[in-house]
């Protein structure tokens, strides 16, 4: 972060954050005095607010773009500077957007042009995935790998959240009244009923199996502050907290895909060995 007051004020803060929570004042009592917060696996946080975004020229479609020629935003930029050279590619795409990390690349559907208010909210939706990434937060998955995960998975929660908090005009007091998903200790999803209520018996199947082979019943665990914890290809992983099955099984990278029209991936080469994979875990489901 560039020398500023912003960062004075930001750094200043964090101190009486960590010193409020050694005195044992709660999570939302830290958040509504100092702005920082930490999410349920130890991360502290703090929420900038996105209401200065504003889209600074007209966006042809088939074309890429710069991020930092195409928005403008109080804090973005000087917080996260690397995101300035993401580049932004509108296309036609099944799907809405897709963040391919590896690449710095944002892939916006052409049809989002016509609804600038969207467009804005998926570009933040996005970004903070790219957030996520930066930061070692828990970030995306995908839901072919059980909606159920993909409902409790706090990466997919803070997005969502994140964009709807925009969409719903919220001023910088609004947030400071009504906490954000991501600081609570059961975050959920703003679309759980919805996102639940599409599962399928395929998709129950799927995430049994996942259960078994990977440890994982919800979603990928984090422990971030446990000396017991090693890093696997940019994650977290408690050793041996979840059997020799899930340690065999957890090879693959990062690859993660969101529900709302959303997803991000490591590259794009790793996405159809991804689905190759997955076609055989959705095989075996049927067959049984």
């Amino acid at each position: 972060m560039k020398d500023s007051k912003y960062k004075s004020d930001a750094l200043k803060n964090y101190e009486k954050a960590l010193k409020l929570k050694k005195d044992g004042v709660n999570n939302e009592e830290i958040r509504q005095q100092t702005k920082w917060f930490q999410d349920k696996y130890g991360k502290w946080k703090f929420e900038f607010d996105d209401s200065s975004i504003k889209l600074i020229k007209n966006i042809n479609k088939n074309s890429t773009y710069k991020l930092k020629d195409i928005i403008s935003h109080d804090y973005l930029f000087e917080l996260y500077p690397e995101l300035a050279d993401y580049n932004i590619s509108f296309k036609n795409k099944q799907n809405g957007a897709t963040t391919y990390y590896g690449e710095k690349e944002i892939e916006i559907n052409n049809s989002l042009l016509s609804d600038r208010k969207q467009l804005k909210g998926t570009l933040l939706h996005e970004i903070q995935h790219v957030i996520q990434h930066v930061e070692g937060f828990n970030t995306g998955t995908n839901t072919i790998l059980g909606r159920r995960r993909y409902a409790n998975r706090l990466g997919e929660i803070e997005v969502s959240d994140t964009k709807q908090r925009y969409m719903n005009d919220m001023s910088k007091e609004d947030r400071m009244h009504i906490a954000p998903e991501s600081s609570k200790s059961n975050p959920t999803h703003p679309q759980r009923e919805q996102i639940l209520s599409k599962m399928n018996k395929i998709e129950k199947s799927l995430n049994s199996l996942y259960d078994i082979f990977r440890g994982e019943s919800d979603e990928i665990i984090e422990t971030s502050n446990n000396e017991n914890t090693k890093i696997l290809h940019g994650r977290n992983r408690p050793v041996g907290s979840t059997g020799d099955k899930s340690q065999k099984f957890a090879k693959q990278g990062r690859i993660e895909e969101g529900l709302e029209n959303s997803s991000s991936f490591n590259n794009k080469q790793e996405i159809n060995k991804e689905i190759k994979r997955l076609n055989s875990l959705i095989y075996i489901a049927t067959i049984n």
